[in-house]
């Protein structure tokens, strides 16, 4: 996918995904986020919102694959995206804003016409008139969200100006230079592409119009927006990307990359700045405006408190338009969110885990949190402070879906002295916390463990099957190191959560992701092996 690759994401970034259904390119996102870290969790997150609340099931999938405690998706209008205020470090209150966002919009589609034949079938110049609208406020949104010096990625699968083009010089127009738009010559250099355009046209029933009077007054779908502004020619709209499907031999894209360099005119900050640079070019024309009011209150006996407050009623306005009154969601026949209880440090079932894993004091146990309020806690799961915060701050202004991965699950094993077995979804965030339960293995003791279900100790390597013997019964950490047998090894290290019953071991990694581990450290079988026999007799395909 093209938009992500244009974010240039790194790990302490706040990013938001505003329209990130399916979620290819929000799982895009998360490993960028996780490009540099091998253990714990990066600083910044990914936010994913879509305004479907089904589709946003789906993205839930997309993300466990990641096992990333740096994402939260969330179910909201984009066009209205509430602004969440945090807390900082001092107490302090502040908005919050975001390094990067990517605006995939909706659109016609017909970018897509390759792979969806409907498109030829159902394709009219009415469906860019409909979400033309939809796409100028969402993008008009994402501006204000972004933090200045953040980047903001417009893109669509269409064709049509009315969707690319025009919303983009729109914003641009209205934002009077607080944005701009970035060469992309130099990104991605051998993909081939056009120039953004300048000019387009707009018809109704077929014929050019060329202002909005000129629309009948029946047809309401028509805006202002969908011209080209006045000032076209300084807006730089030849720095878009525009993809055709023969180009890449793939489908049509436009790509437009955002850069916010100052506060925009109708935010707080903007129009302080306006005002100060005002008053300054201004003073001397002030100084006698005000001796001239005073004598007039003076002559008139006018109280000062009557004087109108005209800053006061330009704040409010501005103030509405850039946090805009957020609808009420509807969600009927919609499954309700189990609820995000975060760990105090009282948290009853926290000495019997800590003390049997040796967990670190340093933990941060107010970031784990289970979906239940009362009953027996199934599964616990973990956050970075960022998404921690955000989910405690955000009740009632955002619908959260899903946050953060999977750490401990719970365990009705018989003999154990602790009820939590390690989940392998979040060891690797988790791993650097604890001191106990972590066995060294060899390469062939990996391969026994990815391709046999139950393996009888003795099959592991001596020092192995000593180490395993020593522990109680549980879950346990097979840590394979490949540095340590051989120091030129391209292995990658490996934290294999797996079970020390009585007698056998077995590892709780997923049958595709064993696979997948296996051929990435060449440890497949033979070609003439065919299946991989367990210990029990039964037979796993490969």
């Amino acid at each position: 996918m093209i938009p992500p690759l244009l974010m240039d994401v790194k790990p302490h970034h706040r990013v938001l995904d505003m329209c990130a259904a399916p979620g290819s390119k929000t799982a895009q996102l998360i490993e960028m986020l996780h490009a540099e870290q091998t253990e714990g969790w990066p600083e910044g997150f990914v936010m994913a919102n879509d305004s479907d609340n089904k589709r946003c099931y789906i993205m839930v999938h997309q993300a466990k694959r990641l096992n990333s405690p740096c994402f939260m998706i969330v179910n909201q209008d984009a066009s209205l995206m509430p602004t969440l205020m945090l807390t900082g470090k001092e107490g302090n209150k502040y908005p919050l804003q975001f390094d990067r966002i990517l605006c995939d919009v909706p659109c016609s589609g017909d970018g897509t016409l390759r792979k969806n034949y409907m498109i030829w079938k159902k394709w009219n110049l009415g469906s860019a008139l409909n979400l033309h609208s939809l796409q100028y406020r969402i993008l008009l949104r994402g501006v204000e969200l972004l933090k200045v010096g953040g980047r903001l990625i417009y893109s669509t699968c269409s064709f049509n100006p009315i969707e690319n083009e025009a919303v983009v010089a729109a914003i641009l127009h209205k934002s009077q230079g607080s944005i701009e738009l970035v060469e992309t010559s130099a990104m991605l250099p051998e993909l081939r592409r056009m120039p953004g355009i300048s000019s387009w046209k707009v018809l109704v029933d077929g014929k050019e119009i060329h202002t909005l009077d000129e629309v009948p007054e029946n047809e309401t779908r028509y805006r202002t927006t969908m011209w080209p502004p006045e000032n076209v020619d300084k807006l730089n709209l030849q720095r878009c990307i525009r993809m055709l499907p023969h180009h890449e031999d793939s489908g049509g894209f436009f790509v437009a990359v955002i850069e916010k360099t100052d506060h925009l005119p109708w935010s707080k900050l903007g129009r302080a700045k306006k005002e100060e640079t005002h008053s300054q070019a201004e003073d001397a024309d002030n100084k006698s405006e005000t001796s001239q009011i005073k004598k007039m209150e003076t002559d008139c006996g006018r109280d000062k408190t009557d004087i109108p407050d005209k800053k006061r009623e330009v704040d409010d306005h501005s103030e509405a338009e850039m946090v805009p009154k957020c609808k009420k969601m509807k969600y009927q026949n919609v499954y309700k969110e189990d609820p995000f209880v975060f760990f105090k440090d009282d948290v009853e079932i926290w000495p019997s885990i800590q003390s049997f894993y040796g967990v670190i004091d340093e933990f941060p146990l107010n970031q784990m949190f289970t979906r239940c309020y009362v009953g027996k806690k199934r599964n616990l799961y973990m956050v970075n402070s960022a998404v921690c915060q955000i989910v405690k701050l955000c009740e009632g202004k955002l619908k959260v879906i899903n946050c953060g991965v999977k750490v401990w699950s719970r365990s009705d094993a018989k003999g154990v002295e602790c009820d939590f077995r390690l989940a392998q979804d979040g060891i690797y965030c988790i791993y650097p916390y604890l001191t106990c339960r972590k066995v060294d293995i060899t390469r062939d003791d990996v391969r026994v463990l990815l391709t046999e279900e139950n393996p009888f100790s003795s099959k592991l390597f001596k020092d192995t099957k000593t180490a395993i013997e020593a522990l109680a019964q549980g879950s346990v950490i097979f840590v394979y190191d490949p540095k340590k047998f051989n120091k030129d090894s391209q292995d990658l290290v490996l934290y294999i959560v797996g079970w020390r019953g009585k007698a056998s071991v077995r590892s709780f990694v997923p049958k595709g992701d064993r696979f997948h581990i296996l051929r990435l450290c060449d440890m497949l079988p033979d070609v003439t092996d065919k299946v991989i026999v367990n210990a029990a007799g039964k037979s796993l395909d490969v």
